[in-house]
């Protein structure tokens, strides 16, 4: 008997008794859940909804699908509900581009740089943000965390309106990981228990295995990989990369794999194992790694750690104010060739020792003087001009006589007029340096788009900012923008050393071009690796006696090895290519059991990468090419092997 309970109050809305197909799944990359089949005689409005809940093994899991529901008549109504543990409710929120420190106005398009454990905290952050507190809460869950991670290099990943679940699985796949979830631990990595100390299964009474096999083959099977890489920081290149998205390496390039030696076709787009021709009906498949191209990634080694500079400038006008704008307003002298730089006293004119010597240059648009920074303060500068009366002070004009010669000599004595201070703020002076840089960015720079950084890693990680690139000293000189409503970067929001950054918007010089073009040859051997053999993915059935007695035995049910990601050996010889009568080890992707008889129990195996790739004795079958009428007989072949076996 399951008793659902009602989310709101937590009292039971009725207990139902499963039907024999009722199962609880449990695989990769899936949350775990309970699929319950039974019968009422009147009909529920939310049953198997997102009000409702189980209790299972002392643990929740909630009504998250729509329940289905078959009318028989009046009085009979079929039901299958399926009840997921909580991490499916994040199925129902949007992954958001979020700072939990401020509000929910955040976007949900957008894009993200980060390495394995920023992303981690990014689906964290995402989730504890959108947790209800209004106590109608449909996870009774207050803080999600993340278990520690594998590290792994930065990547960027779009999102475009992607449920937080959804992201969950696009940041797995990015990184070539999986993840899973225990309650409120989110944790990717590549699950794989007790590697060293896998558990053996055998056909026969005690071993573990009862009759019966089901076996799939692998529809991804290739001989020739195509490959397409990234269209970052790439031109067109004759010589170098003859595309606008990056190529393999040059034709005839070798790289060995797993003792596997690969080959780049003449067309520098696709690769090829050795001793397969690359010719008509070859088995052929295609990829995309479009997070491989030409990159510098940098580490902050300094900043000046200004965010902006701010400049006070003094002024004066004088009664001669039209010497500014009519270039000969003033005893006819052109004014216009005055140079930047003028000497001037300060004083009444009887006591000449007594002047101040200062320098000042001609604001012409504001018909008034400035006077060079630092010279004088603004207190002497108000005292001495309008002295201690408020008088207005006079002002002698020096100027070179050798350019100009004036009517009464190099010496103008007019009247000040005006004085005043304005402080002016340069919102663009945050700036940071890497001494690492082994080029000039400015050389490489493709026409018609500007230098870009998106920081990898710190409070900045995956914004990106405009720069202005020095190339004496490698400063980059970072333009202010808007972010989120929020001026950047700021006393929060800054680089600080250490953090990490790629610069996008040039091209990279041709050691960078040829390490990226390395990097993506390398990662189409590892795919290409995983598809030359024909794969299989296996189904067995576990003997319940076997089961009872093996669970019976542990010190904790939970140190099982029958779980998600633990490694098991099949003894069977069609199913393992033996080499040097070694057995292969496989792991479980998936586990179901039956709800109302837990010793019920099959899984789902990983295929066999040592499969057909060795010559198989029963059937004798080469080169990697099995027909699917040959395919038929050997499966037969091993079913009746299994059950054969297990009636001795």
């Amino acid at each position: 008997m399951i008793t659902i309970y009602n989310i709101l109050n937590g009292l039971p809305l009725i207990g139902v008794q499963p039907l024999d197909d009722s199962r609880f799944v449990s695989a990769i990359n899936e949350p775990d859940r309970y699929e319950v089949d039974f019968i009422t005689d009147v009909f529920y409005s939310n049953l198997g909804t997102r009000m409702s809940f189980i209790m299972m093994r002392g643990k929740r899991y909630y009504g998250y699908a729509t329940p289905q529901i078959i009318k028989r008549h009046t009085h009979c109504y079929e039901w299958r509900c399926v009840f997921y543990a909580p991490i499916k409710a994040f199925d129902a929120f949007m992954a958001r581009d979020v700072d939990p420190t401020t509000s929910s106005d955040s976007k949900i398009v957008f894009s993200l740089t980060a390495n394995i454990k920023g992303f981690a905290q990014f689906i964290v952050d995402n989730i504890n943000w959108s947790m209800p507190q209004d106590g109608l809460q449909a996870i009774p869950f207050t803080s999600w965390h993340a278990s520690d991670v594998d590290d792994a290099n930065e990547k960027t990943i779009d999102f475009d309106g992607n449920t937080i679940l959804e992201a969950v699985q696009m940041i797995a796949d990015a990184f070539e990981l999986e993840w899973e979830c225990a309650q409120t631990e989110l944790r990717f990595w590549k699950i794989l228990r007790n590697e060293s100390d896998s558990l053996s299964l055998a056909y026969g009474k005690g071993n573990g295995l009862r009759g019966g096999i089901d076996v799939r083959f692998n529809e991804d099977y290739a001989n020739i990989l195509f490959v397409k890489g990234g269209d970052r920081n790439i031109i067109y290149d004759a010589d170098i990369n003859p595309d606008t998205t990056l190529l393999l390496p040059y034709a005839g390039s070798a790289h060995t794999y797993k003792k596997r030696r690969f080959y780049v076709n003449n067309d520098r787009r696709s690769i090829r194992l050795f001793n397969h021709p690359y010719t008509a009906g070859t088995y052929q498949k295609a990829v995309s790694f479009d997070d491989i191209y030409p990159s510098w990634y940098g580490t902050v080694k300094g900043t000046n750690n200004e965010f902006s500079v701010t400049t006070t400038t003094h002024w004066l006008k004088t009664e001669y104010a039209s010497m500014m704008a009519n270039p000969s307003g003033f005893h006819g002298v052109d004014v216009n060739n005055i140079p930047a730089k003028i000497g001037y006293v300060v004083g009444d004119g009887s006591d000449w020792a007594s002047s101040t010597n200062i320098i000042l240059s001609i604001d012409r648009e504001n018909e008034r003087f400035i006077i060079k920074g630092g010279q004088i303060t603004p207190e002497d500068f108000v005292n001495q001009f309008y002295g201690v009366n408020g008088d207005r002070a006079k002002v002698y004009l020096a100027f070179d006589k050798d350019i100009f010669m004036y009517p009464w000599d190099n010496q103008w004595n007019v009247r000040v007029i005006g004085i005043g201070t304005e402080t002016h703020t340069n919102n663009s002076a945050f700036y940071f340096w890497d001494d690492a840089i082994d080029f000039n960015l400015l050389d490489y720079i493709i026409p018609g788009e500007n230098l870009r950084v998106v920081f990898e890693s710190g409070v900045l990680i995956g914004k990106e900012f405009a720069i202005r690139y020095t190339h004496n000293g490698r400063k980059f000189e970072m333009v202010r923008q808007t972010i989120d409503d929020v001026p950047m970067p700021n006393e929060t929001f800054k680089p600080v050393v250490g953090d990490r950054y790629g610069i996008y918007g040039m091209t990279m010089p041709t050691k960078y071009v040829e390490l990226a073009q390395q990097r993506l040859f390398e990662r189409a051997c590892a795919e290409l690796y995983d598809r030359i053999f024909n794969k299989i993915n296996i189904t067995v059935e576990i003997d319940p006696l076997w089961f009872r007695d093996y669970e019976a035995a542990l010190p904790n049910r939970d140190d099982s090895k029958l779980v998600v990601g633990g490694m098991v050996e099949i003894m069977d010889e069609e199913l393992n290519a033996y080499n040097d009568n070694r057995v292969a080890t496989k792991r479980i992707v998936s586990i179901e059991r039956n709800i109302n008889n837990d010793n019920i129990i099959s899984v789902n195996l990983d295929g066999n990468r040592s499969f057909l790739q060795q010559y198989n004795k029963d059937i004798k079958i080469l080169n990697n090419t099995v027909s699917a009428s040959t395919q038929r007989i050997w499966v037969r072949i091993m079913q009746d092997r299994a059950i054969a076996e297990n009636n001795k």
